[in-house]
């Protein structure tokens, strides 16, 4: 059995290698397992390309978000946590299974008041930020004080911009994996993209 871990930030030799070696395997008894982010991929076209040529060499296996009840199974692993808790970090964290771990062990520990992002959250959702341009940035920034949901035509108004430069921006997001697009509105994919956004503005910018 042979992992390779994080497929979308390998080359593209690299990638055309790993086809090569997956198509010999078959003679072989040996097991190839790799692993890859879609949002990261999908965001360098070469990358997505070679991963989709060397997805057909096997199966692929599809990993999205915990629907509400495995994700309660998962905060139920920390039996100090309250249904009340539980029900939040569900809420916060939309079924991410890295946010919700986290996020339990925290609350399991120190309860919840004045609990911090724990840094493994904080880390994950600001790698994901730093694909985005300064532009997509500062839509994001924008629409984080607006709320969980906000309108382009609001975040245009409070950017001074004009609305297609704010949904450009915005489609960017959405391609990210950070905001889930919708008819006349934007939603934060987490609740917790938001709050990383917000802490981490100055307070002037905040307030403007």
């Amino acid at each position: 059995l042979l992992v390779l871990d994080d497929l979308h930030m390998a080359d593209v030799s690299s990638l055309a290698c790993l086809q090569v070696v997956a198509r010999s395997a078959r003679e072989h008894r040996l097991l190839l397992v790799g692993t890859y982010r879609d949002v990261e991929a999908r965001l360098s076209p070469v990358v997505a390309e070679k991963i989709g040529v060397l997805s057909r060499e096997g199966s692929t296996v599809h990993l999205g978000r915990l629907d509400r009840t495995a994700a309660r199974a998962v905060v139920a692993q920390q039996p100090s946590v309250g249904a009340a808790d539980a029900d939040t970090i569900v809420e916060a964290t939309g079924g991410n299974p890295l946010f919700l771990v986290e996020m339990s062990r925290l609350v399991a520990t120190r309860g919840t008041r004045g609990v911090d992002l724990p840094l493994g959250v904080r880390e994950s959702i600001r790698q994901r930020l730093s694909l985005l341009e300064p532009k997509a940035i500062a839509a994001l920034e924008c629409a984080a004080c607006a709320g969980r949901t906000s309108e382009p035509r609001l975040l245009a108004s409070a950017l001074g911009w004009d609305l297609p430069s704010v949904v450009a921006a915005l489609g960017r997001a959405a391609q990210a994996g950070v905001v889930l697009e919708s008819p006349g509105n934007v939603t934060f994919s987490h609740d917790l993209v938001r709050e990383v956004l917000v802490r981490e503005l100055p307070a002037d910018r905040r307030l403007a």
